[in-house]
């Protein structure tokens, strides 16, 4: 039987498949045809049609047929990247670890050693079911280019692939013993120890990044927030936080973190506690227990939010937000009296306590914002304060003109 040239066999098994296969594009997706033109010489012969048909199949699950012609093609041109990367994807498809081998090592051949073949020929191994020669060639890629960060981030990306986070976290920690912890961030670490499930290896590395750079807590947040839906991982990262915290009292950082992180568990003494110190350590006059209130008051905790208004007001009579926690704080006897249905002739504690602290603020406040009447008088309706009860209090001495300054003090 006469053998049939590779470009034949393609033709040939093109015209054999479907008619909505062939409509394909002959432009590869950008990021192979990116790949095929930074090969320059070696990528000219590719036969792009093919290629995209190839492409399209393994798309839609005909592995075998892709695969055959994926391999003509990389028979044709095999230094085509975008060929080559496509029957590696191939052969990962299909299952065939051994022809992903034989790929990888055909490729070394070519091109000699390089740390991204090493630590895709341990990827294949480790496919093959072959763990130990993986590792083996995993440490080879790091050992070629042991000097450099990024040798070892790109073998601890292939082995995390492989969802091996434990031994990518490993690889990472040789590299900082090498290199020295400033070659590789530790949040890099953290990320693969949180998802390793290593909770308190992270929590110390993301601390770490605090300690060194205190303006990335917000970043060091979002990451954690990630983590603490894990069994025991709350728990694992409040210890780590709290022993912090113990440590370095003084760091502003680890105390916001504590805070942000009680309140996300809802434990409010607990963090009123790191923000009481945040208070005294930094000398705050009362400015971040009254963000810590305003926290609480919308996290549905109002006695969390009442006695951190209650120390600015003990601590900081006179400081620059006394003004604003004691509108607050008015404000939230108001809606514990609206909340308990408080009405004469019953009494009304919380609605007294309320009027008293509107009182207070507007006058140590006479010239307080007003809002429109007309919406002071829909509030009014929601009120504990009874009409006789406002009039009462428009006898007070009030200077002319600022009667719907109290107005609105009072009812909104």
């Amino acid at each position: 039987m006469p053998t049939i040239p590779v470009a034949g066999r393609l033709t040939l098994l093109a015209l054999l498949l479907a008619p909505a296969a062939l409509a394909q594009p002959d432009r590869l997706p950008p990021a192979d045809e990116a790949a095929v033109e930074a090969r320059g010489e070696a990528a000219a012969g590719l036969d792009g049609r093919a290629f995209a048909l190839a492409s399209t199949l393994l798309d839609n699950g005909r592995v075998a047929e892709a695969t055959a012609m994926l391999e003509d093609l990389h028979a044709a041109a095999p230094g085509a990247v975008a060929v080559w990367l496509k029957l590696e994807e191939a052969y990962v498809a299909g299952r065939d670890f051994e022809a992903l081998l034989r790929l990888v090592d055909g490729r070394i051949e070519r091109e000699g050693r390089s740390v991204q073949l090493l630590a895709k020929r341990g990827t294949a191994l480790h496919r093959a079911n072959r763990p130990d020669e993986a590792a083996r060639a995993w440490a080879e890629a790091t050992d070629l280019a042991q000097d450099e960060p990024q040798a070892y981030r790109t073998v601890a990306s292939a082995v995390g692939q492989l969802r091996l986070y434990d031994e990518a976290a490993a690889i990472l920690e040789r590299g900082r013993e090498r290199l020295g912890p400033e070659a590789i961030s530790p949040l890099e670490l953290a990320h693969l120890y949180g998802l390793a499930l290593d909770y308190e290896r992270a929590a110390g590395l993301y601390l770490e990044t605090l300690e060194a750079q205190p303006d990335l807590r917000p970043a060091v947040q979002a990451r954690l927030t990630r983590l603490l839906s894990g069994q025991g991982a709350a728990e694992a990262i409040e210890a780590a936080v709290a022993r912090a915290a113990a440590l370095d009292p003084l760091n502003r950082a680890f105390r916001e973190l504590q805070a942000w992180l009680a309140l996300e568990q809802g434990d409010y003494d607990v963090a009123l506690d790191a923000v009481r110190a945040l208070d005294r350590l930094e000398a705050e006059q009362g400015q971040s227990l009254l963000a810590f209130a305003a926290q609480a008051e919308g996290a549905g905790a109002p006695e969390a939010a009442a006695r951190a208004l209650d120390e600015v007001l003990e601590r900081h009579a006179d400081g620059p937000v006394a003004g604003a926690a004691l509108l607050a704080r008015a404000r939230l006897w108001d809606a514990r009296a609206r909340a308990a249905g408080e009405r004469p002739p019953d009494p009304t504690p919380a609605a007294d306590s309320a009027r008293a602290g509107y009182v207070r603020y507007l006058e140590a406040n006479p010239l307080a914002s007003v809002r429109k009447s007309d919406e002071a008088e829909k509030v009014r309706e929601r009120r504990a304060l009874s009409s006789e009860e406002i009039r009462r209090l428009f006898a007070l001495p009030i200077p002319e003109g600022r009667k719907r300054v109290y107005r609105f003090a009072l009812l909104s």
